[in-house]
């Protein structure tokens, strides 16, 4: 009954002919470790899509969905995951990345704002995973939608928000101050014109213009 009912889950995939192994989790709403799900790496999954007898997969626990991805986590560092030969796993819940022990070439860089993630612009008929992915999400709600913040939550943001470098403050500060100055130079800019009175030559010249405009195109 453990492996239908809607639960979170810890996995582990091992490939057999190098004992090379992927630990992951899986959290999605509805989601049971029966559900046919495989697994979120890129470099993983179509190994396993193209030889899927080479691979076994073990639960290794279930549960809430924080409590595993906590859990996933443990687990990642306690193995030091990052950095283990054996490990598919680039990191170990912690964002930083490497490859089988070895830095990752843009350990440090930020992600460029406005950069399309892996499977941007990519249809159902593209990518049998991005198939799978779609077809996951139809009719389906995030898992916690609508569900208040606890008092654990609150605090933590709290936290965060007392722990803020001087320099994120500032930052912050100055685009909230650029922002206000902005609403302010349009509302300004909006009561000066709906107060001017424009000639006829000027709303001539205007109509003049937006037609050649229309007729260009």
């Amino acid at each position: 009954m453990i492996f239908t009912q809607t639960q979170a889950f810890v996995y582990k995939w091992t490939h057999l002919p190098t004992l090379r192994w992927y630990i992951g989790s899986r959290t999605a709403q509805g989601c049971c470790p029966a559900d046919g799900y495989i697994c979120s790496s890129r470099q993983v999954l179509p190994l396993i899509e193209s030889a899927g007898s080479e691979w076994t997969r073990t639960v290794v626990a279930t549960g809430e969905p924080a409590d595993m991805l906590e859990l996933e986590t443990v687990i990642l560092e306690t193995v030091d995951a990052r950095n283990d030969p054996r490990s598919y796993n680039q990191h170990n819940g912690d964002g930083r990345f490497t490859t089988a022990g070895t830095v990752a070439w843009n350990k440090g860089l930020k992600k460029p704002r406005g950069t399309p993630s892996w499977n941007s612009g990519l249809t159902k008929a593209d990518h049998p995973s991005v198939a799978k992915i779609a077809n996951s999400k139809i009719g389906k709600t995030a898992y916690n939608k609508g569900v208040p913040m606890s008092e654990e939550q609150r605090l933590k943001m709290v936290e965060i928000h007392n722990n803020r470098s001087e320099e994120t403050c500032q930052r912050i500060s100055n685009a909230l101050k650029g922002k206000k100055q902005s609403i302010e130079s349009s509302q300004k800019k909006s009561a000066k014109l709906k107060g001017r009175k424009q000639s006829p030559e000027h709303i001539a010249r205007r109509v003049a213009a937006r037609m050649a405009k229309t007729k260009g195109s």
